[in-house]
């Protein structure tokens, strides 16, 4: 929620809580932001951190890096995601340095992290894959898939409950029955105890009872209200093993990994282009973002002079090839140098990330 003058003490607690205090080098120039939203109050006090999630796409609209680092007033405030790096790594008490072209974490004294930066302090996402193919994607169907059926036992339960309560005398006569039927004349006695000595005496009248309309049940079909019973308990125990099953499988597949939530449907807000995708969930480039610190496969961009080298080179390579030969055999030369010119780069992303 917006910060108001009157939470202004809540959002000052806060600011002192997660605000971040990093030594920043006269060349580097971190975002700035005069507005923020903290959680509502609601979560504040139940939260091992926060941080901010903006990104600005690139002039062609394509989303390729993060700030690190946002500055609000006097203090600066890290990415959500990648504080959550730094956490599930391990550091205990970071401290942050901004340069103008990279920064650095210590913990302890110690360098445990160096990320090339750009610009305002931007890292340049290192994208795993296209969506779906990168990490784990766990639908909210699935999810909603446990709710379910939860809800479906608390509804058989409650109908069971209400229809065979505990302590009830239609239970206990069921339930008695079954066990004549089923000819597990022991189960009397647990039922007798589970039910309390007060009701001996109605238990031995019902049993009395059953007896003389045992043989008339032996060896045929129970009635229609005993299998009602069992069909109901067969469901419940259907449904209790459903829900163990599928809550299992949840378990192995989120169990010591880092779970982000986020909006990922056609047709939602926060769904953007990048470079391998037109269109891309935004929660995927926050794992991207984590997958990128964790693993240090960071991508460099290449320093402008090098890019002026670069251009230069081709040029003087070019223009005397194609104005030596005839247009087909400059055109296939052109070509040919394209080709290797894209080989190049791809090698020079895959082993040194520039």
């Amino acid at each position: 929620q917006s910060l108001k003058p009157d939470n202004a003490a809540a959002s000052e607690s806060a600011a002192e809580r997660f605000g971040l205090s990093p030594e920043i080098a006269p060349k580097a120039h971190p975002r700035r932001s005069a507005n923020l939203q903290f959680p509502t109050d609601e979560f504040l006090p139940h939260i091992a951190g926060t941080g901010f999630v903006n990104s600005e796409p690139d002039v062609d609209g394509s989303m390729r890096r993060s700030p690190l680092l946002w500055q609000a007033g006097k203090r600066f405030y890290p990415q959500m995601f990648f504080q959550v790096a730094l956490d599930y790594a391990g550091a205990e008490k970071p401290v942050y340095r901004l340069l103008a072209r990279k920064l650095e974490v210590k913990d302890h004294g110690r360098v445990i992290l160096s990320v090339p930066v750009e610009g305002p302090g931007e890292m340049l996402v290192h994208y795993a894959g296209k969506w779906n193919t990168d990490f784990p994607h766990l639908p909210y169907s699935t999810v909603l898939a446990v709710r379910n059926l939860r809800q479906e036992i608390a509804n058989v339960e409650e109908l069971l409950d209400r229809k065979y309560g505990q302590g009830s005398l239609e239970q206990l006569r069921r339930e008695m029955m079954l066990a004549k039927l089923d000819k597990r004349l022991d189960e009397i006695a647990p039922l007798a105890e589970r039910y309390g000595a007060k009701q001996r005496e109605l238990v031995d009248f019902l049993e009395r009872t059953l007896e003389r309309g045992l043989e008339r049940y032996a060896g045929s079909e129970p009635p229609a209200s005993f299998r009602e019973l069992q069909s109901e308990r067969a469901l419940l125990g259907d449904l209790q093993a459903k829900e163990t099953e599928l809550v299992q499988k949840l378990t192995q597949l989120v169990a010591g990994k880092i779970v982000i939530v986020g909006l990922t449907a056609t047709g939602t807000h926060d769904i953007k282009p990048m470079p391998l995708q037109a269109a891309y969930p935004m929660v995927g480039m926050n794992a991207n973002i984590v997958n990128t610190i964790l693993t240090k496969n960071f991508i460099r961009e290449a320093p402008g002079w090098v890019v002026l080298v670069v251009i230069f080179a081709s040029a003087l390579l070019i223009c005397p090839i194609t104005k030596r030969h005839s247009n087909w055999r400059g055109a296939f030369f052109t070509a040919l140098y394209l080709v290797l010119y894209t080989l190049g780069a791809y090698v020079a992303l895959s082993r040194w990330g520039v």
